[in-house]
């Protein structure tokens, strides 16, 4: 007997009665005839084939009924697409799957085809309205240092802080095995730890680790500048120590009158500072070869292993400073810092680290 005989109605009574008589086909047979006596009556047999259809393709025909939503990307869906992420950057696919109907498939390769690229946020320094002309005074300074010759002569130097519950950059972290030995790391521990550093770079060279305790004070900086930097230089040229610039950034120990006034006596007219004859633009650590590349560097090494006590953090901060390679240090200090000048200048003073 053919199915396109019935209607789908017919064939839904049928199942129901079906199930009424526990899917017995000849009292099912029965029923039918006695409700539906005007109607064309189906074979005993019927009714199980009709159960097993809609069983086992989810439909009363014998072949599974596929729903595909079209595929929608001819130039009036393609105009849509474009048109919603041109206008919100940051809205999800799913989100114009549900406005538009399109299917997700449909709209990535929208995308794709207008070589549009999800890309991820990323975290800066916030700026304030004054600071953009004051890195452009700056970005002017050093432009005028790199014709005169003198860009490699500036020692920069920052301070940072290591502890034992630093990020992993679980990209570096291998377990290469046959079987998953469910290599797992303890972080955010109860009791941290830790120690602050200072470093700095001139040339191809860094000076230090330097390690302090607590928070660091006008008093104690002064003391290190005094006392210590001098045999921090010792290992540096002679003729580059008599010609450097000493550059520090806005921290508050680096403010204090002290602090100022050695610098002026021991750095005249050649220091970069808050208040230096050379002024450094507050909230800018994108320009800081330590911040945009020692800090990093270091701590993703330090902590790619877990660490043991202080002393352990300090012998791999200082392993990791003797191994970095010399040439690495000239190319951030110049190349690599001229051309972030050149695009902070590109962008009037304005976060631009997504042009590097």
């Amino acid at each position: 007997m053919n199915d396109n005989e019935f209607t789908n109605e017919e064939k839904l009574n049928m199942i129901l009665i079906y199930g009424e008589c526990r899917k017995n086909r000849r009292n099912a047979l029965r029923v039918y005839e006695e409700r539906y006596p005007n109607r064309r009556q189906p074979s005993d047999m019927y009714f199980t084939r009709l159960a097993k259809n809609l069983a086992k393709n989810g439909s009363f025909c014998g072949k599974r009924t596929v729903f595909k939503r079209k595929i929608a990307t001819d130039e009036e869906h393609t105009v849509a697409v474009l048109g919603r992420v041109t206008n919100e950057p940051q809205i999800s696919i799913r989100e114009i799957e549900l406005e538009t109907d399109i299917s997700r498939s449909s709209i990535q390769r929208i995308l794709k085809k207008a070589k549009f690229r999800p890309y991820k946020i990323h975290l800066h320094q916030g700026l304030e309205p004054g600071d953009y002309d004051r890195r452009i005074t700056f970005l002017a300074w050093l432009a005028m240092a790199r014709e005169d010759g003198y860009v490699n002569k500036i020692l920069w130097s920052d301070e940072s802080r290591f502890h034992n519950n630093g990020t992993v950059n679980k990209h570096n972290c291998h377990y290469w095995s046959s079987n998953n030995p469910h290599w797992m790391r303890a972080t955010h521990f109860q009791r941290i730890w830790g120690i602050n550093v200072w470093c700095g770079i001139i040339d191809g060279f860094i000076l230090g680790p330097k390690f302090y305790e607590g928070t660091l004070t006008g008093a104690m900086y002064l003391q290190f500048l005094e006392d210590e930097l001098p045999d921090y230089l010792e290992d540096i040229p002679l003729d580059l120590r008599e010609t450097m610039y000493f550059q520090q950034d806005g921290a508050p120990a680096h403010n204090s009158r002290i602090v100022n006034a050695f610098l002026n006596r021991t750095f005249p007219g050649k220091w970069i500072g808050t208040h230096g004859p050379i002024r450094w633009p507050a909230r800018s650590p994108d320009l800081s070869p330590l911040d945009y590349f020692l800090w990093g560097y270091l701590k993703d090494r330090v902590y790619q292993t877990p660490l043991t006590d202080v002393d352990d953090l300090k012998n791999r901060i200082i392993r990791q400073c003797r191994v970095l390679n010399p040439d690495v240090l000239r190319t951030v200090t110049s190349r690599g810092l001229l051309h972030r000048a050149e695009c902070c200048v590109e962008v009037n003073g304005h976060h631009f680290e997504h042009l590097v």
